[in-house]
């Protein structure tokens, strides 16, 4: 995406995200990027899981500024899971924007400070190392065309809010993404909207009743039913 279109700003609690200025729509709630990605991904998403798992396959449905990884990263490091990372953006950032991110300076650490950036600047579509036990790959592509080699056992599903942008959050979307799933794996995504979660339902998920992140009523993480 052009830079143009695009601004970086601070959000509350000291992290970066973007502006798309097309949309009028930021990548992550305005009162903390790390904050709400923390809380709805790895807390309520990734945490649960690497009690009950060696192996963890993550789907991420948006990559944007790479929040949701840089986090994970931290949380895998020096545990005893491996994560293999697969993640589609249709619309990646440009190294004008992303090599501003202030992301390991908020949080560093040498080897996933070097990880992070080589994952934005890694080419598409073809997997590799970022840590001993973390693989990654990241595609440019539009959902329909995904040819999926992994079934996956978690799911970020971080795309923008329903009302800017409806045409991913339809039930062929969401069909795709369960199709994606492991039974018993689990979907965290930071919307709540009614609508939405009618929808997870009709396709065969049990939800739960999640507290939001700050400043937020609710989150939402689906269960695919065995």
């Amino acid at each position: 995406m052009n830079s143009e279109h695009l601004k970086l700003i601070i959000t509350d609690d000291g992290s970066h995200s973007i502006l798309n200025l097309d949309l009028n729509e930021i990548y992550h709630s305005k009162y903390g990027a790390f904050q709400e990605s923390e809380y709805v991904y790895i807390q309520q998403g990734l945490i649960p899981l690497m009690s009950e798992l060696e192996e963890i396959n993550i789907f991420e449905f948006g990559f944007g500024t790479g929040s949701n990884l840089f986090l994970t990263m931290h949380a895998a490091l020096n545990k005893s899971v491996h994560i293999n990372y697969e993640t589609i953006e249709k619309y990646p950032l440009p190294p004008s924007i992303y090599n501003l991110l202030n992301y390991p300076q908020l949080k560093p650490h040498p080897e996933i400070d070097i990880a992070f950036k080589a994952s934005h600047s890694a080419p598409w579509n073809f997997e590799i190392p970022l840590l001993n036990n973390f693989t990654f790959i990241k595609w440019q592509l539009e959902l329909n065309q995904y040819n999926h080699q992994r079934q996956f056992d978690l799911v970020y599903f971080d795309a923008f809010a329903p009302i800017k942008q409806p045409e991913v959050w339809t039930e062929q979307i969401l069909a795709t993404i369960y199709n994606l799933m492991k039974p018993n794996a689990k979907l965290v995504t930071y919307c709540a909207k009614s609508s939405f979660k009618k929808t997870l339902r009709n396709l065969g998920f049990e939800l739960e009743k999640l507290k939001g992140p700050p400043h937020k009523m609710e989150m939402t993480r689906a269960t695919k039913l065995a």
